[in-house]
């Protein structure tokens, strides 16, 4: 959840797309409930869903990219090679915060009117598994050995760690539609979005 908050954070906060977009006041209850049955119907299984606070968010979900065809999350060619050639996975984070937010309030607290006007962001990143301490046999695979270090197991990285390497856009603005199309409000459409495959 630490690095959700900090892709957030270097991800800025303009409204780009169908990713972030208004919700109109007294419609909040139906986006909420649509952002969260969008989420379990693209496979992926729910961490948090806190209606007072705005917030929805998700447990990782695995793919093997191409290996895994009947996967949704890539939304092309290259996502496709690049989950398939790393072991990858994909966090989800739906948040609701006030269109007008007092100077006072910060995001994650309840929300002070959940049926005026809000704004909804969609934020996925994409985390990579590192498994250090791998030692392989070219001869045969099944001889291949691991070892430890001290230093690396004191720092959490061994056995494994995960590292976020950057947000998927794409796959944000294809979640972001289908909540809006499920919630009953129109999704907008341009040039910026013309090319957004949506399931």
């Amino acid at each position: 959840m630490a690095a959700l908050g900090l892709a957030a954070l270097l991800g800025g906060c303009g409204a780009r797309g169908p990713r972030e977009f208004e919700v109109a006041a007294g419609h909040y209850e139906a986006t909420f409930d649509a952002a969260r049955a969008t989420l379990r119907d693209w496979g992926f299984e729910l961490d948090r869903v806190d209606g007072r606070a705005g917030v929805i968010s998700t447990h990782p979900k695995t793919t093997a990219g191409a290996a895994t065809p009947w996967d949704a999350e890539q939304s092309s060619l290259r996502a496709e090679l690049e989950d398939m050639a790393n072991r990858q996975q994909r966090r989800v984070r739906v948040t609701f915060e006030p269109a007008a937010p007092a100077a006072d309030w910060q995001p994650g607290i309840d929300l002070p009117d959940p049926e005026g006007p809000t704004v909804a962001r969609v934020l996925v990143v994409v985390e990579r598994l590192y498994r250090p301490g791998m030692r392989l046999e070219p001869s045969a695979i099944s001889l291949s050995s691991r070892w430890s270090d001290p230093v690396l197991i004191d720092r959490g990285v061994q056995p494994g760690a995960e590292v976020v390497v950057r947000q998927d856009l794409a796959l944000a603005d294809r979640l972001g539609a289908a909540i809006r199309r499920r919630a009953g409000a129109p999704v907008p459409r341009g040039p910026e979005h013309a090319s957004s495959s949506e399931r």
